[in-house]
């Protein structure tokens, strides 16, 4: 997630970034003291259904996958090498609110 920040920081011209706070860690006065508005609520409701999974430290094994398909195995590009661009092509605010839909 920390690279991911980092990227969508360059993308959108953040000078301060977001800080990462582990699930463990929140409690009701960290939402007290970063949750204001109506939309920063929405959009943690919203995201809080994803946490456990970017939170599993999980591993994926293509062994399988890369066996089957043999040589032909598409090519995976990295994600910033196509994130960005899509990231571009939506405000800040317009992918804020987005992420707040249900």
């Amino acid at each position: 997630m920390g690279e991911l920040v980092e990227m969508v920081d360059r993308v959108y011209g953040r000078k301060k970034s977001i800080r990462l706070i582990r699930p463990s860690e929140w409690t009701s006065a960290s939402s007290r003291e970063f949750v204001h508005t109506r939309l920063q609520n929405r959009i943690f409701r919203s995201l809080r259904h994803y946490l456990p999974f970017l939170n599993m430290d999980v591993v994926y094994d293509d062994t399988r996958l890369r066996k089957e398909l043999g040589s032909a195995r598409p090519a995976i590009l990295p994600i910033e090498s196509y994130l960005t661009g899509l990231l571009r092509l939506i405000r800040a605010k317009a992918a804020l609110q987005e992420t707040s839909m249900p």
